[in-house]
């Protein structure tokens, strides 16, 4: 559009020159044709052709005017096209170095989520052999502690039937000597020791039969250490 108006311009401009250059022409060529009427044929054919050299020189001009016109709107038309093809090239680069950084950052964090799940995993793995050592560990206490309390409740009942068997010898021997010293208040007193021997030797195994029973059961419950 802009060369399209500098040429209509710079034809306008010609075509003034060329009707100046006729005005100039004619007035005299007028002048000697009012006095020499017999030379205005041989006038308006000088008149003519002048003004018609004249005509084409404008004409040439103007052509050459549009011509350089439109060869400077080809080269700006060029040069635009060039660097908007530069701009659009620059703007794909970087458009695809920022997809490229994105995706390059995606792979990074799927990487670091895999590690992250890899580990938890681990863990939990080493979490779960660790409650299965830990239960096996007090599994074998309990049952060592029970067998234990087993054994010493053995123990006491076996020293609560010897105790029972020496209140027993006591008491033969005291009838013994009673029946021997034939005397009723001998007997009487060595009966009751025996029998109060009796009975306390049952009161220590029945609460030592009770206290490892109790552990027992408090190991078992987890309210008493392993």
């Amino acid at each position: 559009m802009p060369a399209t108006v500098a040429a209509a311009v710079l034809r306008v401009q010609a075509a003034v020159a060329v009707a100046r250059a006729a005005i100039v022409l004619v007035a005299p060529v007028a002048r000697q044709a009012r006095e020499r009427p017999a030379a205005a044929v041989e006038v308006t054919a000088v008149v003519i052709a002048a003004a018609v050299a004249a005509a084409a020189a404008g004409a040439a001009a103007a052509e050459a005017a549009v011509v350089a016109a439109a060869v400077v709107a080809a080269a700006a038309a060029e040069a635009a096209v060039a660097e908007a093809a530069a701009v659009a090239a620059a703007a794909v680069e970087a458009a695809a170095e920022a997809a490229a950084a994105e995706a390059a950052a995606a792979v990074e964090a799927a990487a670091e989520a895999a590690a992250a799940v890899e580990a938890a995993a681990a863990e939990a793995a080493a979490a779960e052999a660790a409650a299965a050592e830990a239960a096996a560990v007090a599994a074998a206490a309990v049952a060592a502690v029970a067998a234990e309390a087993v054994a010493v409740a053995a123990a006491v009942v076996a020293a609560a039937a010897a105790a029972a068997a020496g209140a027993a010898a006591a008491v033969a021997v005291a009838a013994t000597e009673a029946s021997v010293a034939g005397s009723a208040a001998a007997l009487a007193a060595a009966l009751a020791e025996a029998s109060a021997a009796a009975t306390e030797a049952r009161v220590v195994a029945a609460t030592a039969v009770t206290v490892a029973m109790a552990e027992e059961t408090g190991i078992s419950n987890g309210l008493i250490p392993g």
